[in-house]
């Protein structure tokens, strides 16, 4: 969303705000810890979609699973911790018990009060040893959830319903429906888009011998490996703290997004016997194109917009089909993976070849097969993965991550993906929208030497040795970020600088272009358990942006309230600053600022009772209402 209007319409949004206070809505905060705040802004300025990373932290905090029963593997997927802190929360677990409070977590090794306040909206600290809340509850369990979203400048709003349940602990089900503002309703008053799953897995017993482990049909993600031949995501652009860099393998998972790209329709099954499994899926799905005839596509699109009749005509215009598996073996502190995947679409290509994608096409029948490879060894955790496509075109990367010492991680990643080496399912570590074209390095480093202070540096290197869109001749990148975080008592500060070096070789001739410098200035004051205030500047001499935010909490915690005003001027479209704002769940608050303006929007928070919690979120240019009911049986 990029803001570019200075005037608000508050009358207009304050009589929305009334009718919202007349719902009652069950929502949850979007409140992120800063380092994964400034990753979301650096991912948004090298254009890539922050939409999957801020969907996996939702989930999580919707789930919140406890802290004392989660393993070291699952520790890490969490990618909230590092390394050093997995293993602090492991050893105290071993020593002296069950973490049962987010005070009992800030004295662990690693963690202060403030890190322990984040970690609590993630993770409950119930006891391993106590009875499960669930089997003392009803078996079933549902949840509504309810959005509606409308710009001030637009008649038309937009609307999305999700409804999930349960029962026991193994089978779940649930539906997804979205209509984006503009879209006209489907044949019988059926949303844009439509999404539904049942799914069930097996409940931990024990049982080792061959045995279905879980299954679903409807609609799924599959994530193999580090996301070579498949991973339903869009691709990582930024690596946000060392322990980020691996990733881990879920080999399905309901779709719940409002994404209407990237998840498999069909079946999936996983089966496994001692230390092995596999995993087996099948999918055939609509997908948007642009068709000449009724033979050929020119073109597809993911945005999943269908709102004029050009959109309209595309929808749905052909359909692809994939089906895939992947076998792994788990021993001890290591896991081999073997994946294969084949697709294709029910339409010839006729995309119009380039230089910089000829490469790349492929018609008819397709497929990707890899191997990967995940172990631990002292304080290492080590990673690979290599791939080939159906023209034996290799992409692999390997990495490393170590932790030396006392607050200490250091991660390294290597990439080569050839220039023809074709995935359209891959979602691994890329510079670019797609896993090709590319080779290059990574480097991160974060150290804590006090409770109270981090230190985090990144360096990246990035080499296309053949022309990409919008660039027709080779080139190569080299990037920089380094952060600090500190606290002095009651205040926190922070202060990033980036920088970026780009350079092009028409002919064999290298020609550089330095970026400016970015700056980011960042300061806390809680003058009070009640009372947060803070003030951030950002950018640099061609765009830069400042804003003030206040919030509120009663002494009860029934009332929050959170206010923020923003000012920005940039020069042009290339020195547009990204912010991330809070927002209402489903509502990714991430916003372009450009040219030159203000702005401001204000949230609100009611929580009458434990199991009733009311916001609204009021700024110049739109409202935002949501709306969860949760019933236990």
């Amino acid at each position: 969303m990029c803001r570019r209007d200075l005037l608000g319409r508050w009358p207009r949004a304050a009589f929305a705000a009334f009718l919202f206070f007349t719902v009652d809505i069950i929502v949850m905060a979007q409140e992120l810890p800063p380092w994964l705040l400034r990753t979301i802004e650096q991912q948004a300025e090298n254009g890539d979609r922050t939409e999957s990373l801020l969907e996996h932290y939702e989930r999580l905090a919707e789930r919140r699973p406890c802290i004392n029963l989660l393993s070291r593997r699952q520790l890490e997927a969490t990618r909230l911790l590092t390394l050093f802190q997995v293993e602090s929360i492991l050893d105290y677990r071993r020593r002296y018990g069950d973490i049962l409070s987010a005070a009992e977590l800030s004295l662990v090794d690693g963690f202060d009060r403030e890190q322990a306040g984040y970690l609590s909206r993630f993770f409950s600290f119930t006891s391993a040893r106590a009875p499960a809340e669930r089997d003392t509850l009803s078996p079933w369990r549902h949840q509504v959830t309810m959005r509606f979203r409308r710009s001030f400048s637009d008649t038309a709003f937009a609307a999305s319903m999700r409804y999930e349940g349960s029962f026991r602990q193994g089978l779940s089900w649930g539906l997804t429906a979205d209509q984006d503002a503009g879209e006209p309703l489907q044949r019988g008053f059926i949303p844009d888009f439509v999404s539904s799953y049942v799914s069930w897995q097996r409940p931990e017993d024990g049982y080792r011998r061959l045995r279905l482990e879980q299954c679903i049909i409807g609609d799924y993600a599959a994530r193999f490996g580090q996301g070579l031949v498949m991973w339903k995501a869009s691709p990582l652009q930024i690596l946000s703290q060392p322990a980020s860099v691996a990733r881990h393998p879920s080999p399905f998972r309901p779709h719940t997004s409002l994404s209407e790209a990237d998840y498999l329709r069909g079946a999936a099954a996983l089966v496994a016997f001692g230390g092995w499994s596999l995993t087996c899926f099948a999918s055939y799905r609509a997908v948007d194109a642009r068709i000449v005839g009724d033979t050929a596509y020119t073109a597809t699109y993911t945005d999943g917009y269908h709102r004029s009749e050009t959109e309209q005509a595309r929808r749905g215009a052909m359909h692809e089909g994939v089906a895939g598996m992947y076998l792994q073996h788990e021993s001890g502190h290591w896991r081999v993976g073997l994946s294969a995947v084949a697709y294709g679409y029910d339409k010839s290509n006729g995309v119009r070849l380039r230089e910089d994608n000829r490469e790349r096409q492929y018609d008819g029948l397709w497929g990707n097969a890899g191997v990967d490879i995940y172990g631990s060894w002292r304080q290492f955790r080590l990673f690979a993965e290599m791939a080939v496509d159906a023209r034996a075109s290799p992409a692999a990367l390997a990495g490393a991550l170590w932790s030396p010492f006392y607050g200490c991680d250091i991660a390294i990643l290597g990439r080569y993906y050839s220039r023809g080496y074709t995935a359209t399912h891959a979602g691994a570590y890329s510079s670019l929208s797609y896993c090709a074209n590319q080779c290059g390095v990574n480097l991160l480093a974060r150290w804590s030497p006090g409770r109270d202070m981090t230190v985090s540096a990144s360096g990246a290197y990035t080499c296309h040795p053949a022309p990409r869109y919008g660039i027709s001749d080779p080139s190569d990148a080299v990037s920089f970020v380094v952060a600090a975080d500190k606290t002095f008592g009651r205040f926190r500060t922070e202060l990033q600088v980036s920088g970026k070096i780009k350079a092009r070789y028409p002919g064999g001739r290298r020609e550089a272009e330095q970026s400016p410098l970015k700056c980011r200035i960042h300061a806390e004051w809680n003058p009070s358990p009640r009372w947060k205030a803070g003030i951030r500047l950002m950018g640099n001499l061609a765009g830069h942006a400042a804003f003030a935010e206040c919030i509120w909490t009663s002494s009860r915690g029934r009332w929050e309230v959170c206010g923020r005003v923003t000012a920005y001027n940039t020069r042009d479209w290339d020195s547009r600053v990204y912010v991330y704002e809070r927002d209402t769940p489903q509502s990714f608050g991430l916003v372009c600022l450009h040219g030159k303006g203000a702005g401001a929007y204000l949230l609100l928070k009611y929580a009458p009772a434990g199991w009733l919690t009311m916001y609204a979120r009021i700024s110049e240019s739109s409202v935002h209402y949501f709306t969860r009911i949760f019933i236990p049986g």
